[in-house]
């Protein structure tokens, strides 16, 4: 995943679709550059995740590794 906050710092969650478990920042970033890291996410029943940014509106990129069946 590529974040870049766009006016300030912040965070991304990213969970399994339709997961009640309480979400843990996986990816802090600021306005000063973009961050990357490595996540391993595995997908709801539905076969989507959902993406949540805290603390600060934010530009999102992911590239999907990986297979599904």
């Amino acid at each position: 995943a590529l974040a870049r906050g766009e006016d300030r710092s912040g965070y991304l969650t990213v969970l399994p679709a339709g997961s009640t478990k309480d979400p843990k920042p996986l990816l802090a970033f600021d306005k000063k550059g973009t961050q990357r890291t490595l996540m391993v996410v595995p997908v709801g029943d539905d076969g989507k995740v959902d993406v949540t940014s805290k603390g600060a509106a934010s530009a999102v990129s992911f590239r999907v590794v990986g297979w599904y069946s």
